[in-house]
């Protein structure tokens, strides 16, 4: 057997094992997937009813939200590479948080998020395929959902393998990484990480047509409550065109990003209004995560127990708790947090845990009563929208404008910016409102920045090499492709 047929034969062993256990997860344990001999699944069997497309499209989503991916490495643990936390050496995350790549935990990791970006991939192809087919029992209306669905989970899973694995955005002519658009099982050629853009924009470009006219949130006519009320949940038009102005500016199309971003403010703000103050402050039931503003979040039943009990409680070890340096108020959340009113500082407490003062992080925290706000996962929301626009703003006074309705929103005061001091404020409001969310280190990969915080100081800063904002491809990966012409 060849190194391509080996490689063909892992590859659809996580395809379908993943097909199999995510509807098990979901409802009953039926067996509603068989394999053949080769590996292929028997799509009549799945395809065959309408049940079987909505399972496969919520295992897209379950399967995001699992701790390999969005439900802890793919946010949480991105933010260590963003130098946020306080990650020696020796620490359990000390590899990945001082970009030794070549250890075994940094390793496992990122063979763990590339095996199942792609096993998630290869589901929402098949998904794609089986919209156009001619005896699909979806009504239009439902296939042009489930579509758009797909095709923003593989662009959007795609962006961040991307900005993970693919080279910094002023060498986009590099080699990147493989599209998927196929749920052949066979190996893809790498394609530049502009050739990479140019699919994802397009992916997300006809997702947007699709949405645009069955939108729940745009036709509410039509749709039940509950179709309105999950919508947060599920790659929306406004969270589908907010994704585009991400992927504009990281491609440097100022132009493109602010058009987006200031539709999603403009035309969004009544579906995702502005977390209340009364919400933010609860005393019982703090909402932490400021859930109206969330354009697109996972549900995950166990994410406290994923995020918060895992990384962030008070009583973890100092080897294993995700926290920063200094105290409440000092070191670097003094850096950070201009006005302690802000609603955003409020995440941090300190609790004493045998006697010491252990600060700790609480975004992930469950609340009593909480609901839904202790399930989801957000990935996009409506903050990242403003500072787009500061950033892509033609003049200063919007960009003014749009910073301070962001810092207003979040109960701070207003501040004066400069062509000086713009950067310098994008990159402390963009620390708030994404924490926890796995953006940092994207952000500083895509200003290419060279002085990074000093996350085991209090102060200060340590030199980041261009080099190592691109994470090297996982070994199985590479010796499969070993006689693979790409």
């Amino acid at each position: 057997m060849n190194t391509k047929q080996i490689y063909n034969k892992l590859i659809a062993g996580l395809f379908c094992c993943f097909l199999f256990i995510v509807p098990c997860l979901l409802s009953s344990c039926e067996s509603w997937v068989d394999v053949t001999p080769d590996d292929r699944i028997v799509e009549t069997t799945v395809f065959e009813r309408q049940q079987g497309y909505q399972k496969l499209l919520n295992g897209l989503y379950s399967g995001m939200s699992s701790t390999s991916l969005y439900g802890r490495n793919m946010s949480a643990l991105i933010d260590v590479m963003g130098q946020i936390y306080l990650v020696d050496k020796y620490h359990n995350y000390g590899p990945i948080a001082h970009f030794n790549y070549g250890e075994d935990q940094a390793k496992n990791m990122v063979s763990t998020i590339w095996n199942n970006s792609y096993s998630i991939i290869s589901n929402a192809n098949a998904l794609i395929e089986h919209t156009d087919d001619a005896d699909c029992p979806l009504s239009e209306r439902q296939k042009s959902r489930m579509k758009a669905d797909a095709l923003t989970v593989r662009a959007f899973i795609h962006f961040d393998l991307l900005r993970l694995f693919g080279p910094v955005p002023s060498e986009m002519s590099n080699r990147a990484i493989p599209y998927q658009t196929s749920s052949k099982l066979d190996v893809q050629p790498f394609e530049t990480g502009a050739q990479i853009l140019s699919k994802i924009k397009a992916d997300l470009t006809e997702a947007v047509r699709l949405l645009q006219t069955t939108e729940p949130l745009l036709n509410p006519d039509n749709y039940t409550a509950d179709d309105l009320a999950s919508r947060p949940y599920r790659f929306n038009y406004f969270a589908v065109k907010a994704v585009l102005a991400r992927v504009y500016l990281y491609e440097g199309d100022k132009a493109n990003a602010l058009r987006e971003a200031t539709e999603v403010i403009n035309a969004g703000e009544q579906f995702f209004p502005a977390t209340t103050s009364a919400a933010a402050g609860s005393s019982s039931t703090p909402d932490r995560v400021f859930s109206s503003e969330v354009l697109f979040g996972l549900y995950d039943t166990s994410r406290s127990t994923h995020l918060y009990n895992t990384l962030f409680t008070p009583t973890l070890t100092e080897y294993n708790i995700l926290t920063v340096a200094g105290g409440l108020g000092t070191g670097r959340l003094a850096e950070w947090y201009d006005d302690q009113n802000d609603y955003r500082y409020k995440i941090w407490a300190v609790d004493v845990v045998d006697g010491n003062d252990k600060l700790h992080q609480q975004k992930y925290k469950n609340v009593t009563d909480g609901g839904d706000l202790n399930f989801i996962i957000p990935l996009v929301r409506m903050g990242e929208m403003y500072l787009i626009a500061a950033e892509c703003a033609t003049n200063t006074a919007d960009a003014t404008k749009y910073l301070n309705t962001l810092r207003n929103r979040r109960n701070c005061f207003s501040v004066e910016l400069s062509d000086t001091n713009l950067r310098d404020y994008l990159t402390l409001e963009f620390r708030k409102e994404m924490l926890g969310e796995g953006q940092m280190f994207f952000y500083f990969k895509r200003c290419e920045m060279t002085q990074l915080p000093n996350s085991e100081r209090t102060e200060g800063t340590i030199s980041m090499s261009l080099s190592s904002y691109v994470v090297p491809l996982p070994d199985s990966e590479l010796s499969m492709r070993e006689g693979f012409n790409d």
